[in-house]
């Protein structure tokens, strides 16, 4: 049941960022940024919490690097979509802010599982099998 509610939760965030995207709302330039960077930031993490709570950690690397890519063509075309709607604008600078949303969470994720990964490696190595009574 939890991984269908967080299918259910990344896709309801997903369909109100779009249509926050596609809404004529004005908002000040800077204060706009934010709004940016916290949406694509959270959209990001509900991505990366959804894959790992249906296949674990088994190949994160790869999918990490998919929404890289993934979050610049979504960022990209959420702003060439607003060049559509009243009183918005496409902004360069709004893609950078969604850019770098996704980017600040995937490398944060990226250097969490390298630690444990090192964690893990440095805890196998100090156990050897000769410090064992048993004889192998």
């Amino acid at each position: 049941m939890k991984k269908k509610l967080q299918l259910l939760l990344l896709g309801l965030v997903f369909v109100v960022g779009i249509l926050l995207d596609l809404a004529p709302i004005r908002v000040p330039d800077g204060i706009d940024k934010i709004y940016h960077f916290i949406g694509f930031s959270l959209i990001t993490i509900l991505a990366i919490s959804t894959y790992i709570s249906f296949f674990g950690k088994k190949w994160i690397n790869l999918f990490l690097m998919s929404l890289l890519i993934f979050g610049g063509i979504f960022g990209g075309i959420s702003e060439f979509l607003q060049k559509y709607v009243a009183i918005r604008d496409c902004s360069f600078q709004d893609w950078i802010t969604n850019l770098c949303g996704v980017t600040l969470i995937v490398v944060i994720a990226f250097l969490n599982g390298s630690r444990e990964r090192k964690k893990i490696e440095s805890n196998e190595s100090q156990f050897e099998f000769k410090d064992l009574p048993i004889n192998l």
